[in-house]
């Protein structure tokens, strides 16, 4: 379907639905083919350069970004988010300056700047506060209990899976929930609690099953 979009759009020669399409459709494949997913998203962002629109710029270079993060390389993934940073505050994009921010964090994570990380990530989560963006504000605290973990603060880590969990809860978010109960549970059980870690796990395992 996505393709056939593309396809669509060229025959409309609208360049902001085609920049549109090229960027539904490398989002599809990114997993299976990332070097021609690679190729729309450029083709994405000339198109949104071309007629200077740049929400839809920035949304591109995001998931460029995360593709770029995806395929583990590194210095690229930082040059394209950092852009994205860049031009969403200049534009004054609250909301995608908040994703830019939260997958910024995410990268620092991984290469183990955590400093960094917590910088980006704060910085996404007040950002999306603002915009009043729950889903959003779920992933930013969901890595930022990650980040707690991968840091050893370990009881820090816990309460934020909690609430994690609870707006999870509340926002409809399945499969973050479970993972922030995965996350509570390798909290207790780094700080010897072994029954809770067991109730988590007994707790997971459930819903783990049901997605196979």
């Amino acid at each position: 379907v996505a393709e056939e979009c593309v396809a669509i759009a060229e025959r409309a020669g609208d360049p902001a639905l085609l920049s549109d399409s090229c960027n539904r459709l490398a989002i599809t494949i990114q997993l299976e083919d990332a070097s021609s997913a690679r190729i729309l998203f450029n083709r994405s962002l000339g198109l949104a350069t071309d007629i200077g629109d740049a929400v839809r710029w920035v949304r591109c270079l995001n998931n460029l970004g995360i593709l770029e993060l995806i395929e583990n390389n590194w210095d690229e993934a930082r040059s394209v988010l950092r852009a994205a940073v860049d031009e969403s505050r200049t534009a004054g994009l609250t909301e995608w300056w908040g994703r830019a921010s939260l997958n910024s964090g995410v990268l620092a994570a991984r290469i183990g700047d955590y400093d960094a990380a917590a910088e980006y990530l704060g910085e996404a989560l007040q950002l999306c506060a603002a915009v009043q963006n729950s889903e959003l504000q779920l992933y930013e605290t969901y890595n930022l209990a990650h980040l707690e973990r991968a840091r050893g603060r370990t009881r820090a880590a816990g309460e934020t899976y909690e609430l994690v969990m609870a707006l999870a809860q509340r926002i409809g978010q399945a499969e973050v929930e479970y993972g922030a109960r995965a996350g509570f549970g390798l909290c207790e059980l780094a700080s010897g609690s072994i029954s809770s870690a067991r109730s988590a796990a007994a707790l997971v395992e459930p819903f783990l099953e049901s997605r196979q």
